[in-house]
């Protein structure tokens, strides 16, 4: 059996999929299954619904199941059903708002850009698993948060805003602290970590104590393929391209900062708790 990692892999050996991805469907319709084709003929017929659906809930109204979808996008050259809508998004020109502002002023074209990320990613989220993070840190006993670098100040606003809601919630900024109080996690507990990269060390090594104590492991990353994205029980992977203006660690740090704001809606609605004022 293959582990994630090998697949990972396995899928970046593959030959990238054409740049119209809703044609390589249709170039691929014969040579596939029954069940594929029939999620393959949802896709074709309803491109801009599949954008912000999970893989689970096409798999629902194809009935078919999630392997099949998953499946599916592999016999287009993509890794998984992410890859597959943010393509989509590409491809039907959503969220092109960058067209629309004056060319010679930076500052519009640079806002017009982070107004596309967020669209892309209002897209492409899985909704379901960010209910299911949110689920994990409304229920637990006690949350760590770990992070280090540039993904710090999110980690911070975002375990004060915890605080301020009553949650016990740890939040150190040194490494060594963070490794102290992951070990004193259990299996009430919840470890979050917060990084673009998802490779760095001091992050990792407290979630794979947490894990190794029996918490819960969540995590907050920019690409499917990291480190952390395969230690976390729960991982969001969400980011942003480089451009002109921006590298590509500030472009997906906006891309987290909006995802944190749809935690913090989703704990507030689920405890029936005003939003603070800023």
């Amino acid at each position: 059996m293959h582990t994630a990692i090998e697949r990972e892999r396995a899928w970046a050996r593959a030959d990238p999929a054409p740049i119209g991805v809703l044609e390589s469907l249709r170039a691929a319709l014969p040579s596939l299954s029954a069940r594929s084709r029939q999620a393959a003929g949802f896709v074709l017929s309803h491109p801009d619904r599949i954008v912000g659906m999970s893989a689970a809930r096409i798999a629902g109204a194809t009935n078919t199941s999630v392997g099949t979808v998953v499946r599916l996008c592999h016999a287009v050259g993509l890794p998984g059903i992410q890859e597959l809508k943010l393509r989509l998004i590409s491809e039907l020109g959503l969220g092109r708002i960058a067209d629309s502002v004056p060319t010679d002023s930076q500052g519009a074209a640079t806002l017009a850009r982070i107004i596309e990320d967020l669209c892309r990613t209002a897209a492409a989220l899985d909704h379901d698993l960010i209910e299911r993070l949110a689920a994990a840190l409304g229920g637990t006993d006690r949350a760590l948060l770990v992070s280090s670098g540039t993904s710090q100040p999110l980690a911070i606003e975002f375990g004060n805003w915890l605080s301020s809601q009553g949650r016990a919630v740890s939040y150190p900024t040194d490494s060594g602290t963070q490794a102290a109080v992951s070990r004193q996690l259990g299996p009430s507990d919840v470890c979050f970590a917060i990084s673009h990269s998802g490779v760095t060390e001091a992050t990792l090594a407290p979630m794979r104590t947490a894990a190794a104590n029996g918490a819960r492991t969540v995590a907050l990353t920019s690409y499917s393929g990291a480190p952390l994205a395969h230690l976390a029980d729960i991982a969001i992977v969400a980011g942003a391209a480089a451009d002109g203006a921006r590298s590509e660690e500030m472009a997906s740090r906006m891309v987290h900062h909006a995802v944190l704001q749809v935690l913090r809606t989703l704990l507030s609605v689920s405890h029936r708790t005003p939003l603070p004022k800023e």
